[in-house]
């Protein structure tokens, strides 16, 4: 299947956990088309206190068939399904400290959100390590 997405949303593309809810609410299909083949969830409020699908206007025709038909399917699938699968417990554990955010998964067991968790998004060096960045010093090793 070939996404094709339009230069005057490209921004749309990229995740966020509202980020559906924008799509939807602009009928852009690919962009919903993407985020639904990707596992987007949608149950996720807004400020508004709406999921994505309360945000499509009457006119979105190509989304409500392909929101329909996306929820039927997880409906029948988390029905059907006996083995523990992949289940996103957080979208964001950087708890934005990153640009982008970073999923944290759980395939184990039912646990959520990891407790007294701390992201740190820099290197933490206990002990100075003199290193040499110089690209001239640096070497490859190949192996036949």
């Amino acid at each position: 299947m070939s996404i094709t997405v339009s230069q005057e949303t490209p921004f749309l593309c990229s995740f966020n956990p509202l980020s559906s809810h924008i799509v939807l609410r602009q009928d852009h299909y690919e962009c919903a088309m993407l985020f639904l083949m990707r596992k987007a969830r949608l149950d996720i409020l807004n400020k508004n206190n709406q999921t994505p699908a309360d945000c499509m206007t009457t006119s979105n025709t190509e989304c409500k068939l392909i929101m329909k038909l996306s929820t039927t399917l997880h409906q029948m699938m988390s029905q059907a399904e006996t083995a523990r699968s992949e289940r996103i417990v957080t979208n964001d554990i950087t708890k934005g400290k990153e640009s982008n955010p970073i999923q944290a998964v759980n395939m184990v067991d039912d646990a959520g959100e990891p407790d007294g968790y701390i992201y740190v998004s820099k290197n933490c060096v206990t002990n100075p390590i003199p290193l040499d960045a110089n690209i001239s010093k640096l070497q490859v090793k190949t192996t036949a």
